[in-house]
């Protein structure tokens, strides 16, 4: 029984550690292996068993508006017809995401497939498995797996990235292939109030400035510029969205990220002593949103709509295409236009924006150690790389949700024109996947359509006007032992640069302090956090 209470202990530590991600190695196969894993893995749905796996999901905001269980959807029973087999979803509480996660892993009592962000398990994915968490799937995919396989051997970056630093593959990842899938994210402004004070749309930060300016004089607006603040895995909040907005043309950016290949923090370099200078200036002349370090999506929405605010930084779908929906039926001049992510100089391209990996890790699913039916969990998983598998997660069900125009799959007006007046991407979530996260492929074909305003098009090609791409910070994965020391000084060190931040942009701490400012965070030990991604970067370089 001690030894027992002992093991929980342990693992209930282990969760509470802050680690980063991930790692990989890449592999090849002849045809002949090839078909023989095609063989061997009796790739034929549906699969004839009496056997219902348990699959433990957090459950997506958007799928949370239309139900209380995954198994409840048109899209789940299909999946359950097509592959023969059934599933029980799992759902943590709201809120409580992490905390059942770790209480669920404590307990040993694991259900079959687990859907999760492996690059953040303690120690990461290598440290999951030694911990008999989940299992190691290099057998289980090449010989039982063979769509995802045949898939990862073609794209040997995006194979690397899905592995171990010992080479090991560990999930069956949600993988974002193209570009547009991966720049969905970024600043908008009233166009109808740009039009109105004959105004161009903003591409310096100077451009900004005398946008935010009129905005604020002549359309008296109490909030100009407005932003939510993101959130890490525990909700606890990270930065204000108003970093990232004008992180390129400041080149200060909001966390670590590589230049050279060398691992650098973006807080902490000399060009942030600039962004908090503008950024407090601002703030001071009634040009920054007064909440930006509280503000939550509901009250960027309200600030947007009810014309309290004028710009902001948000998603192309949730953000951008909703609400031009919401009020153009009341109010017809009601416009917003995306705009690029500003320069310092006019025809520079930013350093810094928003741009995702085609693997981050959000979405992914393992496979339990304490699984009996790891070869079924691993032949269920793999249909979602399937040709058909593919169709159905991402469009839905044929002649329902989706027809074949012209051999290319076409939204009906059961999602694009609901006749319950209902947003596209809320029935979507009754008869797919695509338009969040999970094991399987994401198809930019989804996006296309899903981005029907012409302001949404627009925006896929103004977003991606960035460098972020040759700067992203790549999914690493620090040892066990690299991340206790991480787990000792990443809080500390997050927690001091956020409260600073706020200080420096509202003026409570003046830009003088800078240099203290650095010093008190080299002393919470981010030399040593920067050595630890550095030499994990390096690892990675290696695979």
């Amino acid at each position: 029984m001690e030894k027992r209470r002992y093991r929980i202990l342990q693992i209930l530590g282990l969760c509470m550690l802050i680690t980063l991600i991930v790692g990989c190695s890449s592999g090849s196969a002849s045809k002949a292996r090839l078909l023989k894993v095609v063989s061997e893995s009796n790739g034929v749905y549906p699969i004839k068993t009496d056997v219902t796996l348990k699959y433990w999901m957090i459950l997506h905001n958007n799928v949370a508006q239309v139900t209380d269980n995954f198994g409840n959807l048109p899209i789940a029973k299909e999946l359950e017809k097509q592959t023969g087999i059934k599933v029980k979803y799992i759902h943590p509480p709201k809120g409580q995401e992490m905390e059942a996660f770790n209480i669920m892993v404590a307990s040993g009592e694991l259900p079959d497939i687990i859907e999760y962000n492996w690059l953040k398990y303690p120690g990461g994915p290598n440290n999951a498995i030694e911990n008999s968490t989940i299992l190691k799937l290099d057998n289980l995919i090449k010989n039982y797996a063979p769509n995802l396989y045949g898939y990862l051997e073609k794209h040997p970056d995006i194979n690397k990235m899905v592995k171990t630093d010992d080479g090991h593959y560990y999930v069956f990842p949600f993988l974002r292939p193209d570009e547009d899938l991966l720049v969905t994210f970024g600043p908008v402004v009233r166009k109808d109030w740009l039009d109105d004070l004959h105004l161009k749309m903003p591409e310096t930060l100077g451009d900004w400035y005398n946008m935010l300016t009129a905005f604020k004089d002549n359309k008296k607006c109490e909030a100009p510029l407005t932003a939510t603040v993101k959130l890490d895995d525990d909700r606890n909040t990270v930065f204000s969205e108003v970093i990232k907005l004008f992180s390129g043309a400041t080149d200060s950016y909001q966390d670590f990220y590589i230049e050279n290949n060398k691992v650098k923090y973006g807080p902490i370099e000399e060009n942030r002593r600039y962004f908090f200078y503008v950024m407090s200036k601002w703030y001071k002349e009634g040009l920054i949103d007064n909440n930006i370090a509280v503000n939550d999506n509901q009250v960027q929405e309200f600030n947007m709509l009810s014309g309290k605010s004028g710009a902001t930084i948000c998603s192309g779908g949730s953000g951008l295409g909703k609400w031009i929906s919401a009020l153009k039926r009341d109010n017809p001049k009601y416009d917003l236009t995306p705009v690029q992510y500003p320069s310092l100089v006019r025809g520079e391209t930013p350093k810094f924006g928003a741009r995702s990996l085609e693997y981050s890790g959000p979405g992914s699913a393992a496979i339990s150690a304490n699984s009996k039916n790891a070869k079924l969990a691993a032949q269920y998983l793999d249909y979602m790389y399937s040709k058909e598998g593919h169709m159905l997660i991402n469009f839905g069900i044929e002649n329902i949700s989706y027809k074949m125009v012209n051999n290319q799959p076409v939204y009906t007006d059961l999602i694009m024109n609901s006749k319950e007046d209902l947003a596209p991407v809320t029935v979507m979530s009754k008869y797919i996947r695509g338009h969040t996260n999970g094991a399987f492929i994401q198809d930019e074909r989804y996006l296309q359509q899903y981005y029907s305003l012409s302001q949404q098009k627009d925006a896929l090609r103004l977003w991606e006007m960035t460098e972020q791409k040759k700067y992203r910070m790549l999914p690493v994965t620090p040892t066990v032992e690299e991340s206790v020391d991480l787990s000792r000084m990443v809080n500390d060190i997050n927690t001091y640069v956020n409260d600073m931040t706020y200080k420096f942009i509202m003026g409570k701490e003046p830009i003088t302090k800078f240099d203290e400012y650095v010093n008190q965070v080299k002393s919470l030990g981010v030399d040593r956090v920067i050595s630890i991604y550095q030499a994990a970067l390096d690892r990675y370089y290696k695979r």
